[in-house]
């Protein structure tokens, strides 16, 4: 078994095999990990690939001397609690919209605007 200090000093260099490694050893804890809060696996192993890639990309920038398994598992956590973040602005943005949307002209458009309120929010449109 190769340290982790190496692996990582290996996968700066662009050795593939030590990232495929590192994959291979913290991929499915990670989305383990994840799905203990977020219970979505398509978006779990969405930002546990994410994860890795970008890690791949910045790989210069990793510290050889720094806990790679500590290191994984906060960015996972940070990139959970930036989805739930967008999630949430997206909720707000989505309300803000309804209330711009223009007057209703017939009761049938009326009808559509408050079913359009409910599947967005989950809160009752006018009525």
């Amino acid at each position: 078994m190769v340290p982790d200090s190496e692996m990582i000093e290996r996968i700066r260099g662009g050795d593939g095999d030590a990232f495929e490694r590192l994959f291979r050893t913290y991929g499915n804890p990670l989305v383990r990990f994840l799905y203990k809060c977020m219970s979505d696996i398509p978006v779990v192993e969405f930002l546990v690939q994410d994860l890795f890639i970008e890690t791949w990309a910045d790989r210069s920038r990793l510290n050889p001397s720094a806990n790679i398994k500590t290191y994984l598992y906060t960015s996972a956590k940070n990139r959970a609690l930036n989805h739930f973040r967008n999630l949430e602005e997206e909720r707000r943005n989505a309300k803000v919209r309804i209330l711009e949307l223009p007057q209703s002209k017939t009761p049938e458009d009326e009808r559509q605007r408050g079913e359009v309120a409910v599947a967005i929010q989950g809160e009752p449109g006018p009525a």
